[in-house]
């Protein structure tokens, strides 16, 4: 029998994870996005891995990350089970080095095109090169992608092309609302959780139709 299969679920972090209007979250609010998290695996039958795609210095980075993990800490303490995050990402001009020293799940996003600050291009190349790993070693189940600005939309196209799930809170930019397969009437860490509601209705759905073409 093989690994069980990941979900990968992408999200930015302003707007997204903390409140886009003091760079904070709510433990109350993360409690609930972390059941979403719990009932989708359980739903799915899949491990759900999160990444923070977001272009931030290393050691910023570093405290959303074990500030994060001890949410998620005190979550499974209640019988959950759900992982601490997977990966993330720094600025494009951070150094592998500085990243792996500070944290080793954090990386540098890759460089776009036009400038070292592409962070567009390099949200994509972060999505593309996850999923081609888990595609290799067959735990790749789907994709997630969580944004809220204009530096989402590269890597929302190619989720959206690999048959996965764009889900935006109620406070993203005008210019990609048009890319979500689910507009949230919550804003921040609530849309989100809002988004993987939607989700887990979407995979009932297959599910319940795969059945039925089974049973004709």
């Amino acid at each position: 029998m093989g690994r069980m299969k990941s979900i990968i679920l992408f999200t930015d972090l302003e707007g997204t994870i903390l409140r886009e209007s003091d760079g904070q979250y709510d433990e109350d609010e993360m409690y609930q996005f972390l059941l979403m998290i719990d009932k989708l695996q359980k739903v799915s039958g899949m491990t759900v891995d999160i990444h923070i795609v977001s272009p931030m210095l290393p050691e910023m980075m570093k405290r959303i990350l074990d500030k994060i993990d001890k949410s998620v800490r005190n979550f499974n303490s209640s019988e959950h089970r759900v992982s601490t995050i997977c990966g993330a990402t720094a600025s494009p001009e951070s150094k592998p080095d500085e990243c792996y020293l500070v944290d080793k799940r954090i990386m540098p996003l890759p460089k776009g095109y036009s400038s070292v600050t592409d962070a567009s291009f390099g949200k994509l190349h972060y999505v593309k090169e996850w999923i081609n790993a888990m595609q290799l070693k067959e735990r790749y189940g789907i994709a997630i992608y969580c944004g809220n600005g204009r530096n989402d939309i590269a890597a929302m196209k190619f989720i959206r092309g690999q048959k996965g799930y764009v889900v935006c809170p109620k406070n993203s930019r005008t210019e990609i609302r048009g890319f979500a397969d689910h507009l949230s009437q919550e804003e921040d860490l609530p849309g989100i959780t809002e988004g993987i509601e939607y989700v887990i209705g979407r995979i009932s759905s297959r599910e319940k139709t795969a059945e039925d073409d089974l049973e004709k």
